[in-house]
C-alpha cells in the first residue's frame, strides 16, 4: 500500500528562543563533509524542547542545486517531503505532531541522503495528577523524561531487565514539575524497561542498551 505523504506545518524562521532550547539529540555541533564528495558543507538536525519538533539547518556549497527534507517511518517509507530549490542557507522547525507514535528518520537530501538523525516520537502520558513524557531523541546515556506532579506526591523510577528484575531504583520526592536525565551507559547490552509510577498511574519505555 502506497503510503501518502502528509503535511506538516512549519516555521520558516527559527526564533532566538528556539535557538536558546535545549537539545536532546547527540550531536551538539553541525557536522562538516567534504566539498569533493557532498553538496552539504555542514549540517544539523535537533529536536527542539519538550515538543514533537525538529530543528534543521545546513549550508550547501552549490545553492543552485537542489536539496530536499523527509522523513522515513520505521518501514524506510517516505511521510513527508520538503524540496529547497536554492538551499545555501538553510534553516526551519519542522512540527512533528501530525505524525504518531514511532522511530522516524529525518534526512537531507541532496540527490542521496547526505545527513540524517533518527528518533522516536511518544505521546504525552498521564493519569490523573501524574503526568509523564518521555523525551524524543533519548538513548541509554541520556535517558530524559518530563514529570508533572499536580500533588508533589512521591513517584518511583525504577529500571527492569528483560527478565523482569529491578536493576535500579530511585524514590523522586515532592516533584512538581520537572525534567529529568539520568545515564544507565554502566548497565550490561539489553532490553530495559523504565517505569515511572505514583499512586496515582505507572507509565513505561522501553531502553535499549546496545
Amino acid at each position: 500500500m502506497k503510503t501518502n505523504i502528509i503535511r506538516i506545518a512549519a516555521a520558516i524562521v527559527l526564533s532566538a528562543a528556539t535557538l536558546a532550547s535545549p537539545s536532546y539529540a547527540s550531536d551538539k555541533k553541525p557536522k562538516k563533509t567534504d566539498k569533493s564528495t557532498s553538496n552539504i558543507a555542514w549540517s544539523q538536525i535537533e529536536p527542539v524542547g519538550n515538543e514533537k519538533k525538529v530543528a534543521v539547518s545546513f549550508g550547501a556549497h552549490d545553492s543552485d542545486r537542489p536539496a530536499s527534507v523527509q522523513i522515513l517511518n520505521e518501514a524506510k517509507e517516505v511521510v513527508y517531503r520538503d524540496y529547497i530549490k536554492h538551499p545555501h542557507t538553510f534553516r526551519k522547525v519542522y512540527d512533528l505532531s501530525q505524525l504518531g507514535e514511532g522511530i522516524y528518520t529525518l534526512q537531507i537530501v541532496t540527490g542521496r541522503p547526505e545527513a540524517e538523525k533518527t528518533f522516536a516520537l511518544t505521546d504525552m502520558l498521564h493519569k490523573d495528577e501524574l503526568r509523564v513524557i518521555f523525551l524524543a531523541g533519548s538513548d541509554h546515556k541520556h535517558f530524559r523524561f518530563g514529570m508533572e506532579n499536580l500533588t508533589k506526591a512521591d513517584a518511583a523510577l525504577r529500571v527492569k531487565d528483560s527478565a523482569g528484575n529491578v536493576v535500579y531504583k530511585e524514590n523522586l520526592k515532592n516533584i512538581s514539575k520537572k525534567v529529568i536525565e539520568k545515564d544507565f551507559s554502566y548497565l550490561n547490552a539489553g532490553e530495559y524497561t523504565v517505569e515511572v509510577a505514583s499512586a496515582k498511574g505507572e507509565f513505561s519505555k522501553k531502553m535499549i542498551v546496545p
